[in-house]
């Protein structure tokens, strides 16, 4: 794969981007905050199209070499930043939109503040859709004010992912 080492310490492991993929299985997925593609591969196999958006230029470059590497035609690679009025636009026939925000590497205290985009723009910029949305798991489950559910993934017996799930994807509290 083509990522720098910065990347490697925020990519999804795959086998939890392949059980999330298979979760939120769906026609149209968008991957917002994509990074070097490795949710947005694992989305492709469960999803007849994916919108894999990232801010970052290099990084959805990295992602495209990635995919091409994998031999993966259906995911479409987007620059953009989240709350641009034409990304809304060009992805409106998404199903379901999968946010990994950005985070600072380091912080004596992850916070939901801290991510960007802010969770609540977000969510008022896409009022109908489903949403899913990485945050730290170092959150303590208190300061996590939505009413979603809570989904922690171990992984190596160690807290490795916290993914919040809205609307029709919500299954349960925690």
């Amino acid at each position: 794969m083509f990522l720098t080492r910065e990347d490697l310490r925020f990519a999804t492991p795959d086998v939890v981007a392949e059980y999330r993929a298979s979760r939120l299985k769906c026609n149209v997925i968008a991957d917002f905050g994509c990074g070097i593609g490795g949710q947005s591969m694992a989305f492709a196999k469960f999803c007849k199209k994916v919108y894999a958006i990232d801010n970052d230029e290099r990084k959805i470059e990295y992602a495209k070499r990635n995919a091409d590497v994998r031999e993966l035609k259906n995911i479409e690679f987007i620059n953009s930043d989240f709350l641009d009025e034409k990304l809304k636009n060009k992805i409106k026939d998404a199903d379901i939109i999968f946010c990994d925000p950005s985070r600072a590497a380091e912080e004596k205290e992850r916070n939901m503040g801290s991510v960007a985009p802010i969770i609540d723009n977000i969510l008022k910029s896409y009022p109908g859709m489903d949403f899913a949305i990485e945050i730290p798991p170092q959150i303590e489950p208190e300061k996590i004010d939505y009413k979603c559910e809570k989904e922690y993934i171990s992984l190596d017996f160690a807290l490795n992912r916290l993914t919040l799930y809205f609307k029709k994807l919500k299954k349960c509290q925690k």
